[in-house]
């Protein structure tokens, strides 16, 4: 079968419970978080990744070995390319939300400001300051929603250091963040 092809019906047996979508994806998804590109992801570290964690949450339960053509793997890239996804479209919602509750300021006089030396990322808009980056309500609003929301669940992987990842591990969905928010279009109305 080809990746895109796997449902989770297709999944081992003992990945049909609610270890999957409760632990199995909120911990994935911790991990993609913290590489440096999530879109260029190789193959041989996500299946790592999954082993990992299919080794975690299914110790003694199943005995799989996670590979390019299996199931799991396919679900996985699935999965990881809806949770992509989803910063672009709240990115956007949030943006739109944004936009109409300023009506004081045309929306392409507003983009252009908060585009302009990206000060969008910036807690204070007025005073770009780099200690500050990441911390504006655009980019706050849209990690919470599109990224802690998803990893509510996730499950200490001592292989991956999900613990650090927690903490500290975020530098690929802080970028992804970003591009969201800075890729708005705006038209004229």
């Amino acid at each position: 079968k080809s990746r895109s092809t796997y449902r989770n019906i297709d999944l081992p047996p003992h990945c049909q419970d609610q270890r999957w979508p409760k632990h199995f994806l909120p911990t994935l998804y911790l991990w993609a978080g913290s590489q440096d590109d999530l879109w260029q992801i190789s193959d041989v570290s996500l299946i790592k990744a999954l082993q990992c964690i299919m080794d975690e949450l299914y110790d003694t339960d199943l005995q799989y070995n996670v590979t390019s053509q299996g199931s799991v793997f396919g679900i996985a890239t699935q999965r990881l390319a809806e949770w992509r996804s989803n910063f672009g479209s709240t990115g956007l919602a949030i943006m739109i939300d944004f936009f109409a509750r300023n009506k004081d300021t045309e929306p392409k006089v507003l983009g252009t400001a908060l585009i302009s030396d990206f000060a969008f990322i910036f807690e204070d808009m007025d005073n770009i300051d780099p200690m500050q980056a990441y911390c504006s309500p655009f980019m706050l609003q849209l990690f919470a929603t599109a990224h802690l929301h998803s990893i509510v669940g996730h499950v200490e992987v001592s292989a991956l250091k999900t613990g650090v990842l927690a903490a500290i591990g975020m530098a690929g969905v802080l970028g992804i963040c970003a591009a969201s928010v800075s890729t708005v279009d705006i038209q004229e109305p």
